[in-house]
């Protein structure tokens, strides 16, 4: 019984050593990106910030099958590029274009919803743009999301004359 304790101590004081100088690795390894953190804290404050002058259009009543768009205007009022990623439209009946290059601080650019007017009928629909903003941020979705609203109403051209 003896020598078999003494045969497997050298392994258990061997496997401790190496098990505690890992944990001791580690812990200065996590101190180092504790304070790589800090700094990155400092040097981006702001970092890129959405504003929109409007965000509910209503378009108001429309002739059927014609053409309709809105500009919802956008500024980078932030203290780097904005990077639009995407814009998500409700349905197929409204069209989003956006810019695809970075919106430098201070300036501004445009998001065009086109809408469609071949159907009669009251419409509401959404638009989610999806950007590299710090403001807006959606925690659900970890992505920073504003959201568009427009509201239309299409009526026969002959409705529109009464």
């Amino acid at each position: 019984m003896i020598n078999r304790v003494l045969y497997l101590l050298p392994f258990i004081l061997i496997s401790t050593f190496s098990c505690s100088q890992s944990i001791f690795s580690l812990n200065e390894e996590d101190s180092k990106n504790d304070k790589i953190l800090d700094n990155s804290k400092t040097i981006k404050p702001n970092g890129p910030v959405i504003s929109f002058n409007v965000t509910n259009y209503e378009a108001g009543i429309v002739q059927q099958d014609s053409n309709l768009s809105y500009n919802y205007w956008l500024t980078n009022i932030g203290d780097e590029p904005l990077l639009i990623s995407n814009v998500r439209t409700s349905c197929n009946c409204t069209v989003a274009s956006f810019p695809k290059t970075p919106i430098l601080p201070n300036r501004r650019d445009t998001v065009v919803l086109s809408l469609d007017t071949k159907h009669l009928g009251s419409y509401k629909k959404v638009a989610a743009v999806y950007s590299n903003a710090k403001n807006n941020y959606d925690n659900s979705i970890n992505k920073s999301r504003v959201i568009l609203n427009i509201s239309w109403t299409v009526v026969d051209k002959a409705d529109k004359e009464k």
